[in-house]
């Protein structure tokens, strides 16, 4: 587990999801669609996004890219899970979010029970969030 600050905080969290081949989970009020579009093909990807979207192309794009879209009123929660590599922190799935901003988080490794809780509290906002 390390906390990570600065503008560099989202270079690890990218690095973890271009390199994931089986799960990306990806919970953000804030979506870029430049991000989305480039996200990997997995065999489970889900974004969980503000019911107040700003883009509403991101559903689309994200499900031809293979990934399931649920909305969620009032989401603040940034969540990142891609494998064995999760994190919890402030940045937005945005170009400023990740690319820009002075933000903060904590990444957890597989095995870590950091890792356990963050995996699950996604689950338990997956479930409240409503389909796109």
């Amino acid at each position: 587990m390390k906390l990570i600050v600065g503008v560099h905080v989202g270079r690890e969290i990218l690095s973890a999801i271009e390199n994931a081949r089986k799960r990306i989970w990806i919970s953000s009020p804030y979506v870029s669609i430049e991000l989305i579009e480039k996200l990997p093909r997995v065999d489970d990807g889900r974004v969980l996004v503000s019911e107040s979207l700003d883009d509403e192309r991101i559903p689309t794009v994200a499900k031809i890219r293979g990934y399931r879209v649920r909305a969620l009123e009032g989401l603040h929660a940034k969540i990142y899970v891609a494998d064995d590599i999760a994190a919890v922190g402030s940045p937005n799935f945005t170009l400023w979010g990740l690319h820009a901003n002075y933000e903060a988080a904590v990444i957890a490794c597989e095995g870590e029970e950091l890792y356990s809780e963050i995996v699950a509290a996604f689950e338990g906002l997956w479930r409240i969030g409503r389909d796109l």
